[in-house]
């Protein structure tokens, strides 16, 4: 196959080989019936029939951004499309109003919530259907705008290695073919496809960069997007080397709040391994707890680079690193901990790292909490209870109640919710409790200045101090 109209559909075969699509596998078209996706459509078709078969399916995601007249023109289009080449077509519709939702809850622009909630609604079919691949129009041109658009907002190895051929089950046959060359495919098989009004919006940012930006560089450098290409193979290759080497390097354990890892491992690293693994950890964070609204979509590079060059102090003391955007980076004793903002208590409850030295300082409303690995200062109108365990588990916290807290007394294993309940603590107090854990879990807690009383577990509960022993004193006031 030598002839222009032909290179999608060798570049497509050649990326379906590459990355294991087999004979037979079902694949979903992200078909928009524009000129890219048509001709993904149209290759895919191609390939199906003459090289090896594909089962497949089309989708049509409608976001209702534009007039209901051009969607339904266009949606039109598409079935006759589906039909002409035997195709079965999916409609998934966003109700009106969500896309601006979601990105106001998000903190992300329009283009980001609608491609969200449309791989959302791909993902659906794919399950729904029983595919194996969903099959997107992102070609070369895509590919040079995105870079050029991360590079002008600073980004990192992983952002310039740009858009992936394969991410998960989703796959980008055309990823190596120019928009020309793909225009050029239908036009020689006489296909007509719809242009999308919204592309000619100056508000979108890619837009502006295609039709401003673009022409620019490629009057002055007509290789441009090769040179791209290249330099995104070579961003991604430093990107895997990077990876690897955090990986191995940092771990981040998970706690109520945030995450911790030894600060040894931290500092022993290069600031890019550093920075990897503050990303990685936020992207962590944000798949298994969430993150509270004022931390952005994309954190910046700015905020996190003082902790990319910093030193670790000695001393012992405890050291913040960073804070700001909702987020804290700080260093107690042996351990980093990264997360949300710690220090101001929210309707999810609070949370303290009881630092090695030093003490740490939670302010709750009008009290003040304090914790730390030392003897008890005995300050006049505080609340103090100092434990003291050979079976302590570190890291050790200081926090808020939490459903399904327990408690092991000699009396026998007791809810906190149940024992906060006999202590007449009322009930508007009952999740300023702070309850000190560790990785087994409650060590005590601390009613007495709520009007219950200070309880401690049956193994926090030693007689004097041992060789050994660590003693853990929390203070209330």
């Amino acid at each position: 196959m030598t002839s222009t109209d032909d290179k999608p559909v060798a570049a497509a075969i050649d990326v379906l080989g590459a990355h294991g699509v087999e004979h037979g596998s079902g694949v979903l078209v992200a078909l928009s019936g524009g000129a890219d996706s048509t001709a993904l459509l149209l290759v895919l078709k191609t390939i199906s029939k003459s090289w090896f078969p594909l089962e497949l399916h089309a989708a049509y995601i409608d976001h209702n951004l534009r007039s209901r007249s051009e969607l339904d023109n266009e949606i039109e289009h598409i079935a006759a499309l589906c039909v002409q080449n035997g195709v079965p077509l999916h409609i998934g519709t966003i109700p009106i109003g969500e896309i601006s939702d979601r990105a106001a809850s998000d903190g992300a622009g329009v283009e980001a919530a609608a491609r969200k909630l449309r791989y959302g609604w791909l993902e659906q079919f794919r399950n729904q259907f029983g595919l194996s691949w969903i099959a997107t129009g992102h070609h070369l041109d895509d590919q040079a705008e995105t870079l050029i658009m991360r590079f002008m907002q600073g980004g990192s190895a992983a952002g310039m290695s740009g858009i992936r051929e394969v991410n998960g089950q989703v796959i980008r046959p055309l990823l190596m073919v120019s928009r020309e060359d793909l225009r050029a495919f239908l036009t020689g098989r006489g296909v007509r496809w719809v242009e999308d009004s919204s592309n000619r919006e100056g508000a979108y940012l890619r837009n502006r960069v295609r039709t401003e930006l673009v022409p620019v560089i490629s009057s002055i450098f007509p290789g441009y997007r090769a040179a791209l290409r290249a330099y995104s193979e070579r961003a991604a290759a430093v990107d895997r080397v990077v990876e690897r080497e955090t990986h191995r390097l940092i771990a981040w354990q998970q706690t109520d709040r945030g995450l911790l890892c030894e600060a040894e491992s931290f500092f022993a690293a290069g600031s890019a391994v550093r920075l990897t693994a503050l990303y990685a950890g936020l992207t962590l964070i944000r798949s298994t707890s969430g993150l509270p609204s004022e931390v952005p979509v994309r954190v910046p590079y700015r905020f996190l680079r003082p902790a990319l060059f910093a030193r670790r102090q000695r001393g012992g003391r405890s050291v913040t690193l960073l804070r700001g955007y909702g987020l804290v980076l700080s260093l107690h004793a042996d351990f980093l901990f990264w997360g949300v903002d710690i220090v101001h208590p929210d309707k999810s409850g609070y949370l303290l790292l009881v630092p090695e030295h030093g003490w740490a300082t939670l302010h709750l409303g009008a009290r003040t909490l304090q914790a730390s690995l030392e003897t008890g200062t005995g300050e006049q109108g505080y609340y103090t209870v100092s434990l003291q365990s050979r079976d302590v588990r570190f890291p050790v916290l200081v926090r808020s109640r939490r459903p399904g807290d327990e408690i092991s007394t000699a009396a026998g294993t007791k809810s906190v919710k149940k024992l906060l309940s006999d202590l007449n603590v009322p009930t508007q107090w009952r999740d300023d409790v702070p309850l000190v854990v560790d990785s087994d879990g409650v060590l005590a807690l601390l009613a007495a200045p709520f009007g219950g009383a200070t309880v401690l577990a049956q193994r926090a509960a030693v007689p004097g101090v041992e060789s050994g022993y660590r003693t853990i004193t929390v203070q209330l006031r």
